[in-house]
């Protein structure tokens, strides 16, 4: 046992457990429901603390690293959009979790991949609209003009919640 091991704190649900429903309005993780937008609190008394970044025009990003997943919180630390990094191999940027997204993502009743290939295909990835929800996934590869990413692969998938 390393000494600092007494002041990590323990993940409260691991990440292969993590289950997020995503309704228009609400988001259950793992039997806990809360009403989008919510506070950033609510969402960290369920998943634990997060490593916090600055966004842009004073919003923030939250990262919980080994559940791969990460929200946009905007100035009065609301969270308006979920996030989750799908892709293994995917290098993350600065804000994004450094672990991928090895739990279960239900949106609207649909898994994630359903949902998002039922999008629309722009210049860099899939967009869909559902009711107040956009869901957005980049093409893993898009730069190298691969438009359909690695056979279809994202690097994540954000679920942003419109009032």
């Amino acid at each position: 046992m390393v000494f600092f091991d007494i002041f990590r704190k323990k993940l409260k649900i691991a990440p292969n457990e993590l289950i997020i429903n995503v309704t228009e309005r609400s988001a259950d993780i793992n039997g806990h429901v809360l009403d989008m937008p919510c506070s950033l609190k609510s969402l960290s008394d369920i998943l634990g603390r997060p490593r916090m970044f600055a966004g842009q025009a004073g919003n923030a990003n939250a990262v919980w690293d080994d559940l791969g997943f990460y929200c946009y919180v905007n100035k009065n630390m609301e969270v308006y959009c979920l996030a989750v990094k799908a892709h293994p191999e995917e290098s993350p940027a600065g804000f994004e979790p450094k672990s991928f997204f090895a739990g279960q993502l239900v949106i609207c009743g649909e898994q994630w991949e359903q949902a998002l290939g039922l999008g629309e295909d722009i210049e860099i990835g899939k967009e869909r609209r559902i009711g107040k929800l956009s869901l957005f996934g980049a093409y893993t590869d898009f730069e190298n003009g691969d438009r359909n990413g690695c056979n279809g692969a994202y690097t994540g998938i954000e679920i942003q919640y419109h009032r």
